[in-house]
């Protein structure tokens, strides 16, 4: 798993060679214009798979998901169970919303459109998604 790697770097030799020999890779994405995450923006490109959290690597090696942790929400508890599985300061994506929530993605799209609609969750790059401050 490489966390972050500049265009030239000893770790996407490592990487590289895995990916080339047929070996799972992994790598977190960075923002598209940081220099500290070209390497792993290319790895991705390459072949290599996502990891935006544990659970991700968990599941693209046939593990069992660990149980949620249960997080205290940045705000309190509302009757929305979708608002207490988001938290302001974490983004999270629909396969993690999903499995907290154990929501089809069509109920979770759905639902976080209307929430969005109404400003209590803000959109971002990637399929991500925060609880609106």
């Amino acid at each position: 798993m490489v966390v972050e790697a500049a265009a030239r770097s000893g770790a996407l030799i490592t990487a590289r060679a895995a990916l080339d020999e047929g070996r799972e890779v992994f790598a977190v994405p960075g923002h598209p214009s940081s220099d500290q995450a070209a390497g792993t923006n290319a790895l991705l490109r390459d072949g290599a798979r996502p990891v935006r959290s544990a659970s991700d690597v968990a599941l693209d090696l046939g593990w069992a998901p660990a149980p949620a942790v249960a997080k205290t929400p940045a705000r309190s508890s509302t009757t929305d169970p979708l608002l207490d599985a988001l938290r302001t300061d974490a983004p999270a994506g629909l396969d993690e919303l999903g499995l907290r929530l154990g929501w089809p993605t069509e109920q979770l799209l759905a639902r976080l459109g209307a929430l969005e609609v109404e400003s209590k969750v803000r959109r971002l790059p990637g399929a991500l998604f925060v609880r609106a401050s």
